[in-house]
């Protein structure tokens, strides 16, 4: 069905580029309402992790098979409520962190072994209770940070043999924090960017040399209180963290070798933003997600050039969205997942699509369309195809039919696209003996 959609669009349309946020599958596949989405990428797979209200507040993860969402495993797999996710996959196998409610609260990683979830090592390995868990991977090897409940400080454990040992000295934050942790790893050289409570609630870092963890700069380098979701990159020795700046609106700052500073213009919002996700490529480009309260609470997605913030695309989503998390494929398609708080705070997944190369309808002289561009509502206006009676189908960018029509027989008819997507769109209409095409841009 997409090969021929391609084919129908290649065929019939002159030159014009399109790009758009789409629907990866259907908006809200989740069962219930979802909290700490989490998206990875297998290829050009995406899976995405959630704390499942549904199944108790345990963890699900689903893929996207090309057709639809499926569970990975089961759902609910996790033997308690899952809270504070982190979610990778590694060499094609999914792994996700989490505080362990069946285990005290504790810190356990679990891994995909063929249809079944697994511990990796002990279950609730920490030496206490862990808040704000995330996990990242060194050469193969799984890191995990989180806040210690033993002394409210950063402690950073990875698999060593089958178990989990404490990397340095756990506790060794330079302050007590509280509920915002992120951890990066290059090479075997983990970081940890952390809501430090010592430097008023302002953004810190930490790198291990090898035999103890040192501050990156000075601490509570930001403008503002650290409140981010996944806030830290780490590319070629040089780490990033997304914060606020003085105005709370999202801003990414670099270490330069000697202090922190913000990077290009940033993305100016009418209010702060939240949710902020942060992606890095091999190649160095960088990527910011967020919750824009100055549009709606919709999730946002820019991307760095080198000297400034642009969008990418617009919104992405169609209204308030929160814990947003990026990733970028392997051929440079972003990807984000977030909780979709306009269509029953479910679970969606959106990715960026180019089309280039396309042309107008050829077959659309005696067929009306307005008003298009649309915000999703438009109307069809047929009194110059002496038709009796026709169809009416609408294909999306991935070739899936998302809406039909038949035995029409009123010269203009009102069509409602309000629930889907910013997009381009193809619509058919006709009867067995003809057809027309026309391409409907939602706005």
């Amino acid at each position: 069905m997409r090969t021929f959609f391609i084919l129908l669009l290649v065929f019939a349309m002159s030159e014009i580029n399109g790009q758009s946020w789409q629907v990866v599958g259907q908006n809200s596949f989740s069962s219930g309402e979802a909290y700490d989405q989490c998206i990875a990428l297998d290829g050009e797979t995406p899976y995405v992790a959630f704390m499942d209200r549904e199944h108790e507040d345990k963890a699900t993860v689903m893929k996207f098979n090309g057709a639809g969402w499926e569970v990975v495993g089961e759902e609910g797999f996790t033997p308690g409520e899952a809270n504070s996710i982190s979610f990778e996959i590694i060499s094609g196998t999914p792994y996700i962190a989490f505080s362990d409610d069946a285990n005290g609260g504790k810190a356990s990683v679990m891994k995909l072994s063929g249809t079944n979830w697994e511990n990796v090592g002990s279950a609730g390995f920490s030496p206490g209770t862990a808040d704000a868990v995330c996990m990242a991977f060194g050469n193969g090897t799984p890191y995990v940070a989180f806040e210690d409940g033993n002394n409210s400080k950063v402690t950073v454990m990875k698999l060593d043999g089958g178990s989990w040992s404490v990397v340095g000295n756990p506790g060794f934050s330079t302050g007590w924090m509280t509920n915002v942790i992120a951890i990066a790893v290059e090479g075997d050289t983990p970081y940890v960017a952390y809501r430090d409570y010592g430097a008023d609630y302002k953004a810190s870092v930490m790198k291990f040399n090898g035999t103890s963890w040192e501050l990156v700069g000075s601490a509570g380098f930001s403008a503002k209180t650290h409140d981010a979701y996944q806030c830290l990159a780490v590319h070629n020795g040089t780490p990033y963290v997304a914060s606020w700046n003085a105005d709370y609106n999202a801003a990414v700052y670099k270490f330069n070798g000697t202090t922190w500073e913000t990077i290009g213009n940033p993305y100016v919002s009418a209010e702060q933003a939240s949710y902020q996700s942060i992606k890095i490529t091999d190649s160095g480009m960088l990527y910011l997600a967020f919750s824009d309260w100055g549009n709606s609470k919709k999730a946002t997605v820019v991307k760095y050039d080198g000297e400034n913030w642009n969008l990418v695309g617009e919104a992405a989503s169609m209204g308030d969205a929160s814990y947003i998390s990026i990733a970028i494929s392997d051929n440079g398609t972003p990807y984000i997942a977030y909780r979709d708080n306009y269509n029953m705070r479910r679970t969606t997944v959106m990715k960026f699509v180019t089309v280039s190369g396309i042309n107008e309808p050829i077959l659309d002289e005696h067929l009306s369309i307005y008003p298009n561009p649309t915000s999703g509502m438009f109307k069809i206006d047929t009194k110059e195809m002496n038709l009796n009676s026709y169809s009416v189908e609408i294909i999306d960018m991935n070739g899936e039919m998302i809406y039909i029509k038949s035995e029409c027989s009123q010269s203009i008819s009102t069509i409602n696209l309000t629930d889907k997507p910013k997009g381009i769109y193809l619509l058919k209409i006709g009867d067995d003996l003809k057809k027309y095409t026309k391409l409907v841009v939602l706005k």
